[in-house]
């Protein structure tokens, strides 16, 4: 806040800044000390704006930076969750892996077991009908061997496609989640 002692006529105080109506008025003033007045006026004025437009701006910039960093912050740790979330399913995708090849062979396993069980069964049966001795095998032909091999081989192959289509489709649900 300035003071300025101004002599139109008489002496008088002016408050420039701060004050709504200055004391003396542009007319009671002399024509040259009246345009440098509304120029100081202008002047202040404008610097006041100035400054006032300033600290907006600053306080703008400081928001703006704080809202990005925020959402930087969430960013990363949206980025920390997906990449965490990828290296969960890839782990789940790999033990899959292992138990539909797991599952395989011990289809395969009980497929060899049941097929044994069926030719001493049937052994057991000819020996039963035909009665013969117990030291001669009994042979199947040829044609009905190799059609239960290409059953057996077929369902193991079934079910270890049922098992992969679950799994597929439990990734994809998985994936979409």
């Amino acid at each position: 806040l300035k003071l300025w002692t101004r002599s139109v006529g008489r002496p008088s105080l002016l408050l420039v800044g701060s004050c709504p109506a200055p004391r003396v008025t542009i007319e009671e003033m002399d024509p040259e000390s009246a345009t440098t007045e509304i120029i100081e006026r202008e002047n202040a004025a404008l610097k006041q704006e100035l400054e006032e437009l300033r600290i907006q701006r600053e306080r703008e910039a400081a928001d703006h930076e704080a809202k990005m960093s925020s959402e930087r912050h969430r960013s990363m740790q949206s980025t920390e969750v997906l990449q965490q979330r990828e290296s969960e399913l890839e782990s789940m995708k790999n033990r899959m892996v292992k138990l539909t090849r797991q599952l395989d062979e011990e289809v395969t396993r009980r497929d060899q077991v049941q097929a044994e069980s069926q030719q001493l069964e049937r052994k057991v049966q000819d020996m039963t009908k035909g009665g013969q001795l117990a030291g001669m095998p009994a042979r199947r032909p040829m044609k009905e061997r190799n059609e239960d091999e290409i059953a057996q081989r077929e369902r193991g192959s079934q079910v270890s496609t049922k098992l992969m289509r679950v799994v597929d489709q439990w990734m994809r649900h998985r994936d979409l989640q």
